[in-house]
């Protein structure tokens, strides 16, 4: 005698490894195989075969131009942006952060100069004095 009859037990979905993300610096996909094994169809809704990811391997930071120094004269700071090359500053959170800031020397710096002395001679040839020097203190300041 024949019965018929109704199994589930191999009709479930195959479903393979997850590629890696589709990006080593920022939001990405991975994917894999799902597909049904029996021909009959398989019970439930297919499993995801894609999602999103976020790779960080390859991120760095990137500084932007150095501003001007903020003193025209003598000792200063100059200052830059960073950012991570993913555009999110938290993807690079593994890495030591370069510095924004540095020291700079401004080199507009002008010469002073006193007043004249009073000739040394009263009658004829005498010499008088003044005294020249750089606004800054720090050499090669002044041209």
């Amino acid at each position: 005698a024949v019965q018929a009859c109704y199994s589930e037990s191999y009709c479930d979905w195959s479903i393979g490894n997850w590629t890696s993300c589709s990006s080593s610096c920022g939001s990405g996909t991975k994917t894999r195989e799902v597909y049904c094994k029996a021909s009959a169809g398989c019970v439930g809704s297919a499993p995801a075969s894609s999602e999103t990811c976020h790779g960080t391997e390859t991120c760095a930071w990137i500084g932007g131009d150095w501003s001007a120094c903020s003193a025209d004269c003598g000792d200063g700071v100059r200052t830059r942006t960073l950012s991570c090359s993913s555009g999110e500053d938290s993807d690079c959170a593994q890495l030591e952060r370069p510095s924004d800031t540095e020291t700079c020397l401004g080199t507009s710096c002008s010469w002073t100069a006193t007043s004249w002395s009073v000739c040394s001679s009263t009658c004829g040839v005498g010499h008088q004095e003044r005294a020249v020097a750089c606004e800054s203190s720090v050499a090669g300041a002044c041209p």
